[in-house]
């Protein structure tokens, strides 16, 4: 794609926004099987939805598309996004991620929610409480 072709598209999302948006959900529909709201929400903008479904639809990625959905799985229960994590589970179990496969993940990701709350908590509460340490936060003297 050369620097006219990308001009002729920026132009032509530009023309008919409205059917340009439901092409590009329709496109993401065919090839997700769903779309979430968060990208329905992007149909009055086009211009961005086409930029989201250049990044959901590219192909060549060092990472296999199971992987991807775990990562996704993983990132989604940090953030606790309750359609995010049904989503990306029925995505990786539809890839051939097994049940123990996904579970760990889930645990992996709750253990590092859990060192992060505890890493800002702890933090918090040294400096509540006016405790002095002269350890780094591994444990070693300073």
């Amino acid at each position: 794609m050369n620097k006219d072709d990308i001009r002729g598209l920026i132009e032509e999302l530009g023309s008919d926004a409205s059917a340009m948006g439901k092409e590009l959900l329709a496109l993401l529909e065919e090839e997700h099987g769903s779309v979430p709201i968060a990208q329905r929400m992007l149909e009055r903008r086009p211009d961005l939805l086409a930029a989201l479904t250049i990044k959901m639809l590219a192909k060549g990625s060092v990472l296999d598309p199971k992987l991807k959905e775990l990562i996704a799985i993983s990132a989604a229960a940090a953030l606790r996004d309750d359609a995010s994590l049904k989503a990306h589970m029925e995505m990786a179990f539809s890839l051939g991620a097994t049940s123990n496969e996904v579970l760990e993940t889930l645990i992996t990701a709750g253990m590092v929610v859990e060192s992060a709350t505890n890493e800002v908590s702890f933090r918090v509460f040294r400096q509540v409480e006016g405790w002095k340490d002269t350890n780094d936060r591994w444990g070693k003297k300073s």
